[in-house]
């Protein structure tokens, strides 16, 4: 009996660790590496390593990809894998529907480059395929490549079933010039630097954005096999799709996680710093938004594992060619990236009026000191013109604060939705928040940074506007437009800007056009607040 739970415990414990590691591969090995030369790598899930030892394991569905270099892959039951230098190959091993029946299947995908494959003893069915072709084979060795524009076949021994267009007998290397050209290999070469970078900088927030990188591999590669003249090879690539769309929607809660958690860190770090400077007001406001982004992250938790869970849940319905399964795994990944999205930007809306209404008070008391210079002139007029530039700064900062108080009950509630999962309320108070930051008398923007650093435009600093366009949150490259002016490189996390301008008509020495900037750290969301019509 004691035994008994103990299985069960750890099958339990296996399965957690499963679900917390968007990464982790999920497959039983099929292969491994039993000798290579110069520089490749394996993607495996949503994962790329360097290809540095023999023995290291393939899974089902993972890619290699060669520079200089060649790969020698032996299979479970003695079959050979040679890639030859820059060539991408997928390897891929499971069960699928046969006239009678299923059996296991073999496909080994030449995307770019060239190859050869010997069968081994096994009763598995090999196939060689590009975007173009399938070979099916029969107990022989062979070698395929594909040149972007042609596929090319030449048999050594065995017979072959071929499909779609292909030229047949020895073949060149296609070299690096035209693997360049390949979008597979692109998008896998991009993706392995990514990685490379954000495992060296031990950032989280760019190690879980180099993911989406990865994750578009995944689709270059089933926009090329929709190419195919085999019916199952078209459905895995739509399958395999989707399942890409699915596992983009959960990796983005967890890069909007892991945003706020850099904005705490960042808030604490500020903290001591304004401690250190004995500003008890900048130290409040850094209070407050360590505040605030350690309960938006405490709140998306139970979505983020969610949106982990659908990871696993997706990676296996595909391999099983199950699209049912994929689609309800992508609903559950996109219902946590709704959650988890709205409940971030809501938080970092809040954390812009608190800053913002900071500085508006900060005006209000330079504003001040004006009065006094100019009572201590004897210059009557200007008393009046710098005390009545004092009366409005002190009604807006008396409604910045109504509506700071305001956008942060609504913002707790939204907390309490995210952790009950109740995408409808989240979605309605939301909009709420949305509104009653259009009323703060400030002009608050928080732009939009998905890469290691936040470029700001003129118009961002001028007219109070930033843009967020779809390519940021898919590539993890925010665009901003020509007239970028200002660009802010932060080697801990994204860093999102906020400008706070109170505007008056007045020509006084207190200049209510100047314009003041503060940084706050990782924030994906573009927030507008416009001043009123006054």
């Amino acid at each position: 009996m004691k035994l008994k739970r103990f299985l069960i415990l750890l099958a339990v414990i296996c399965v957690g660790s499963i679900c917390i590691t968007p990464g982790l591969s999920i497959a039983k090995p099929i292969a491994q590496v039993s000798n290579f030369t110069g520089e490749a790598v394996i993607q495996s899930g949503t994962e790329i390593a360097k290809i540095t030892q023999t023995g290291q394991a393939l899974n089902d569905g993972d890619r290699i990809l060669t520079k200089d270099g060649q790969v020698q892959v032996t299979m479970d039951d003695g079959a050979v894998i040679k890639i030859r230098p820059f060539t991408t190959t997928m390897v891929q091993e499971r069960e699928e529907k046969k006239f009678m029946g299923k059996g296991v299947v073999r496909r080994v995908t030449c995307f770019i480059g060239k190859l050869w494959f010997k069968s081994g003893s096994s009763g598995t069915k090999n196939f060689l395929q590009t975007p173009t072709s399938v070979c099916g084979l029969r107990g022989s060795d062979a070698d395929i490549g594909f040149d972007v524009q042609k596929s090319y076949f030449n048999q050594y021994s065995g017979t072959a079933d071929i499909k779609g267009s292909i030229t047949k007998g020895f073949f060149q290397d296609p070299g690096q010039t035209v693997a360049q050209s390949s979008p597979v290999y692109q998008v896998l070469t991009k993706a392995a630097e990514v990685v490379a970078q954000a495992k060296e900088s031990g950032n989280a927030v760019q190690v879980a954005r180099a993911q989406l990188e990865v994750i578009a591999v995944d689709k270059a590669s089933s926009q090329e096999l929709k190419k195919n003249p085999d019916p199952v090879v078209k459905v895995d690539a739509k399958i395999s799709e989707k399942a890409a769309e699915a596992k983009v929607s959960a990796v983005n809660t967890v890069v909007k996680q892991e945003e706020m958690k850099a904005i705490v860190q960042e808030a604490k770090k500020d903290i001591e710093q304004a401690k250190a400077k004995g500003d008890d007001k900048a130290v409040k406001v850094a209070e407050e938004k360590a505040q605030k982004a350690e309960e938006t992250v405490k709140s998306t938790e139970k979505a983020v594992e969610s949106a982990k869970k659908a990871i696993v849940e997706v990676t296996i319905a595909a391999k099983a060619l199950d699209e049912k399964k994929v689609d309800t795994a992508d609903k559950k990944a996109k219902v946590a990236e709704n959650i988890v999205e709205k409940t971030v930007d809501s938080a970092v809306k809040v954390i812009a009026v608190v800053v913002a209404t900071q500085e508006l008070a900060a005006k209000a008391e330079e504003a001040k000191k004006v009065v006094e210079e100019a009572k201590a002139k004897g210059d009557v007029a200007e008393v009046k013109k710098a005390e009545a530039e004092v009366k409005k700064l002190e009604e807006n900062v008396k409604k910045a604060e109504e509506v700071k108080k305001e956008v942060e009950k609504d913002s707790k509630v939204i907390e309490k939705a995210a952790e009950k999962m109740d995408t409808k309320k989240v979605e309605e108070v939301t909009k709420k928040v949305e509104e009653k930051v259009k009323e703060a008398p400030v002009t608050t923007t928080v732009a939009a940074t998905t890469t290691v650093e936040a470029t700001t435009t003129k118009e961002a600093t001028t007219t109070a506007e930033a843009t967020t366009t779809k390519e940021a949150t898919t590539t993890a490259e925010a665009t901003t437009t020509a007239e970028a002016t200002t660009t802010v490189a932060t080697t801990s996390s994204s860093t999102s800007t906020t400008t706070s301008t109170s505007t008056t008509s007045s020509t006084t020495s207190v200049e209510s056009t100047s314009t003041s900037t503060t940084t706050t750290k990782a924030s994906t969301s573009t927030t507008t607040v416009e001043s009123p019509a006054r």
